[in-house]
């Protein structure tokens, strides 16, 4: 049961509750005088808290003006927006530019023969859609001329025999299809062709008079293409261009092979050369280590010798002479040693050097503090080595100094191989290209050279795709032919890469037989001239022509003398397909390898790409494992290949058979599950799907067979979810009998996203309705002169730094550009900058003011450090000089003192310096040294940062007010003692307040009981 307590005396009837609170309360006069200390100290933090919050918002204005990036906001107009629209950034110079929209980018697209409803079967049979990469006679591109420099495009004059001409303007062509369509074209009745790397024309006018070609306003148009003085007539009737297919040190690694590149170990040799008692260790990545040889770096241009200076942070020079270095090895020794201490270190990361400073900076103040330079004193060595500049911090980040994308990076690899030197510095072997500019030869001082290579390695693969082979070899070592002919492709690059091999075929046509030796071909165009120059033993030809099937994908050969069948036979006819008899042959699908191990995820599809997520994979022992492609580091098919073997040793990834896929296959047989675990990468690479026979083929291939009940309608679906490439639906184009036909698509537009349906059955008798197309602009204000642009969208990015480009329609005339600075969002800038300031100022005045009408002192009134940061913030505004620069300080830009320690901002006078001089005004706020945004930056964090002015104060009001709380807390317990000492002397004095009060009353009660008694006795 509770008990009740009251703070009244029950004997007295006091209130000492009362009594002992008032008690307290003149006790606790010193205590409160404390806490209103405490709640001024709190007052005052607050106060320097919203300053620096103010201060923080200043400093924000100040970072904004010291940005590059906010003196080159533009804006971007078009002269026909309806034709083009642009978007600039502010990498993009201002300027006028010029485009001529020649073509809208179009997407393949076909539609099948007429059916009676959606739903009537199609007839039995199998067809297939894949890439046009597949084909084996594709168009070479004209900028894959001449070692991959291109042809400057123009107009040259063709004269025929009969003295005829015409100008062929060749300003859009793309192709070298374009080329001879045009040239054929040109109503001379002089035809085109390609023989193997040049150009061939024929004149069939009948004329007398010579052929020629004859360059025009001084072009070199014809000249690219192999027509140039001494080649550029011929009075047989007949003009054989110089060769224009051919390699250089300049032509990229992805073109060679037919565009299946090389392959290259990730870490460590690639392979390794012996001559001359040397032993080369030859490494194809593009990543620096101490032993990498100078004269590799910059694509093989080397460093130049010379001289740099290096600037400390604490402001010491020293000059480093890199002259005569050799190594990575040697610059680091020599630059890590510039001071003669440790405060310089230098680091390879990838394929970059990176230099830090890690001077002792500690006691110096802030404004002597310099940015760590490197410049070049004497020579290139510091710009070529990628190190020349001013670091933002203690480090300097250097460029890319070794590549491994061309040719030429190849050969310099070789040639500046370690180990590659005698004792009197002489090259022991020389790697350079065939005479033929075919492929690659490397020649050895010593007459012979053994090379090494771990079969089965990337090594080997290396080597392999250079042309190579390993073994011993004499002191000439050619390789393979890596570079096919114009519009055709190696002969190793079909049958999924296995190649053809070589071997015999022997053809019977109109009566005559002739056997052919193909082992001297290397290309598919070797065979077809080969089969079209067919005899007998009497040298008479057979008359029979070969061509390539429709689809580019297989070969065909026709009796081009009359209807009589062909009869072929032979292991090499076998090989392609044509060994039957017919009057008509079509052979296999050639099956073209286009994928790759370094084949790039983002090409597939079109290059679409791959949707960068996770798959999960899952083998016979029902254990799963994923692969995230989210982390960055696969890139290619073969970085893939190499993740699914480490992360699950159950199952073996390559490129599969028909070098158009990945197959994934389970060591041990039995299941195989692969999943698209949080995206569709699976699905975009075509490996999604459950195998009980232990193997997914993802091949780009994607084969239907139809028959049962399929129809119109449900293949038009299957079509949509089996494939990555096209769409299809079903559409009626309203006419009585047969209105529903298949629309089919390519998935992507341009001529990336070029298909080929392979329906030798004729399941659904396709026509082609739209051809594939790149959008085309030419940047310039004619087609004469312009460069052509090409896209496989409408877009077309970084035509110029920062510059983007859309095209909605197409013109003769040129579209201007405009791009001009946008000074409003400048302008603006400036203007915040000096509102800031002033509510800044605004707060420490009212913070530290005396308010005479309320009689009220400022809550920072009288405070030192309030008036240090007045000082130092106008000061800083106001006397700021930047030297160097036809504007020097604040108020030549219109940002002038006002009274009262603020600023004003003068709008005309900025816009004026502006115009006057642009970069002027950026290099006064952005100077990476002196600039105005740096300077006020440093000595706004001297008042703000944590070691500032306020961070100081506050910190010094913090530690009073922890001392003060402490002498609170002490005095609080005191007062409690206090409290309940006095609440039980008040208690015990009305405790004994009552026993006396009892005993009166027991006394009385006796007194009363002895008077009974009396009573009593005297009655």
């Amino acid at each position: 049961m509770g008990t009740i307590t009251s703070g009244v005396g029950l004997v007295t009837g006091i209130d000492y509750q009362a009594m002992v609170e008032q008690l307290i309360a003149l006790d606790a006069r010193p205590r409160d005088q404390l806490l209103k200390r405490v709640a001024n100290l709190g007052a005052q933090q607050t106060a320097f808290l919203d300053i620096s919050a103010r201060v923080t918002a200043l400093l924000n204005r100040v970072d904004t003006l010291g940005r590059a990036a906010t003196f080159r906001t533009n804006k971007t107009t078009s002269s026909a927006p309806a034709l083009l629209t642009a978007i600039s950034s502010a990498t993009t110079g201002p300027g006028s530019y010029q485009f001529i929209p020649r073509a809208l980018a179009t997407t393949h697209q076909f539609v099948s023969r007429g059916y009676n409803s959606r739903t009537a079967p199609l007839p039995s049979g199998t067809f297939t859609i894949e890439s046009a990469q597949a084909r084996v006679n594709s168009h070479t591109r004209l900028d894959e001329l001449n070692g991959h420099t291109g042809v400057r495009r123009g107009s040259f004059e063709l004269i025929n025999g009969l003295g005829a001409k015409a100008q062929i303007n060749l300003s859009e062509a793309v192709t070298l299809g374009d080329v001879l369509s045009q040239i054929s074209a040109a109503g001379l009745n002089v035809t085109a062709e390609v023989l193997d790397d040049r150009l061939v024309l024929t004149d069939q006018s009948g004329g007398s008079g010579p052929l020629r070609v004859v360059e025009l306003a001084g072009g070199r148009t014809a000249a690219d293409l192999g027509f140039s003085p001494g080649t550029n007539t011929s009075s047989s009737g007949r003009l054989e261009g110089s060769g224009v297919f051919y390699l250089a040190a300049t032509s990229p690694l992805s073109a060679l092979n037919d565009g299946l590149g090389i392959a290259s170990g990730s870490f460590g040799n690639d392979f390794r050369i012996l001559s001359g008692g040397q032993t080369l260790n030859v490494e194809l990545s593009a990543t620096l280590s101490n032993s990498t040889r100078l004269g590799r770096l910059n694509h093989g241009q080397g460093v130049r010798d010379g001289t740099i200076r290096i600037t400390a942070r604490d402001g010491t020079t020293a000059e480093v002479n890199l002259t005569g270095k050799r190594t990575i090895h040697e610059v680091r020794t020599a630059i890590q040693g510039a001071f003669g201490d440790e405060r310089i270190s230098v680091t390879v990361t990838g394929s970059r050097l990176v230099v830090t400073d890690d001077s002792d900076i500690s006691n110096l103040p802030a404004g002597q503090v310099t940015p760590l330079k490197i410049e070049d004193v004497t020579g290139f060595a510091a710009r070529d080595l990628g190190i020349a500049g001013t670091a933002t911090n203690n480090r300097i980040s250097g460029s890319d100094v070794l590549h491994m994308t061309t040719l030429g990076d190849v050969l310099t690899a070789i040639n500046f191989a370690t180990g590659n030197e005698d004792a009197q510095g002489q090259r022991i072997v020389t790697a350079g290209l065939r005479p033929d500019g075919r492929g690659l030869q490397m020649v050895s001082a010593d007459n012979k050279l053994s090379i090494e290579v771990t079969d089965g390695s990337a090594a080997a693969r290396a080597l392999r795709d250079l042309g190579f082979e390993s073994g011993d070899h004499d002191g000439t070592v050619t390789g393979k032919r890596l570079l096919g002919g114009l519009n055709t492709v190696l002969l190793q690059t079909l049958q999924g890469g296995r190649g053809l091999g070589t071997g015999t075929m022997t053809i019977t046509a109109n009566g005559r037989t002739a056997t052919l030796d193909f082992s001297g071909a290397e290309t598919l165009a070797d065979v077809v001239r080969t089969l079209n120059g067919a005899t007998d033993a009497d040298g008479q030809l057979l008359g029979i022509e070969a061509d390539y099937s429709g689809t580019g994908t297989r070969l065909v050969l026709r009796n081009a003398t009359n209807g009589s069948p062909l009869t072929v036979t032979g292991a090499f006819a076998e090989a392609l397909g044509l060994a039957q008899s017919g009057y008509q042959i079509t052979g296999d699908n050639l099956q073209r390898k286009y994928l790759s191990e370094n084949t790039s995820l983002s090409s597939l599809n079109g290059g679409r790409g791959v949707n960068l997520s996770r798959i999960k994979l899952t083998g016979s022992d029902g254990v799963p494992a994923t692969v995230d492609l989210r982390n960055g580091s696969i890139r290619t098919l073969g970085d893939l290949i190499d993740q699914i073997e480490s992360v699950h040793n159950g199952l073996r990834a390559r490129i599969n058979d028909t070098g158009d896929g990945l197959l994934i296959e389970s060591r041990n047989g039995g299941l195989l599950r692969i999943e698209d675990d949080d995206g569709t990468a699976a699905r975009d690479l075509n490996i999604r799907g459950t195998s009980n026979e232990g193997h997914i083929n993802g091949a780009f291939e994607f084969r239907f067979t139809v028959g049962g009940g399929d129809t119109l309608e449900s293949i038009a679906a299957r079509i949509g979810t089996e494939t990555t490439l096209a769409r299809a639906s079903v559409l009626n184009d309203g006419t009585g009998f047969a209105p529903y036909r298949m629309s089919l698509t390519a998935a992507v537009s341009g001529l990336a996203g070029s298909l080929l349906i392979d329906d030798p059955n004729d399941v659904l008798g396709v026509t082609m309705l739209t051809q594939a197309q790149d959008a085309r602009v030419f940047f310039g204000g004619n087609t004469g002169t312009g460069v052509l642009l090409t896209s496989s969208t409408n877009t077309f990015n970084d035509v110029v730094d920062g510059l983007s480009l859309t095209i909605h329609s197409v013109e003769n005339t040129p579209v201007t550009v405009q791009i001009d600075r946008d000074q409003s969002g400048l302008v603006k800038a400036a203007q915040d900058l000096v509102s800031d300031y002033n509510t800044l100022m605004q707060r420490v005045r009212d913070a530290g003011k005396f308010d005479e009408k309320n009689q009220a002192l400022g809550i920072l009134q009288g405070n030192s450090t309030l008036r240090i940061i007045e000082t130092r913030l106008y000061s800083a505004f106001t006397s700021l000089k930047f030297t160097g620069a036809s504007f020097e300080r604040l108020r030549d830009l219109g940002i002038e003192a006002d009274t009262g320690n603020k600023l004003k901002f003068n709008e005309e006078k900025f816009r004026s310096a502006l115009e006057q001089d642009p970069d002027a005004v950026e290099r006064f706020f952005t100077d990476a040294d002196k600039g105005v945004s740096k300077i006020l930056n440093e000595r706004l964090k001297q008042i703000n940062d944590d070691s500032g002015l306020i961070g100081r104060e506050t910190g010094t009001m913090k530690s009073r007010t922890e001392l003060l709380n402490e002498r609170v807390t002490v005095l609080n317990e005191r007062l409690e003692r206090k409290r309940t000492r006095l609440l039980r002397q008040f208690q015990a004095m009305e405790s004994a307040l009552s026993s006396m009060q009892s005993q009166q009353t027991a006394l009385a009660n006796l007194s009363q009981l002895q008077f009974n008694t009396m009573s009593s006795q005297r009655r």
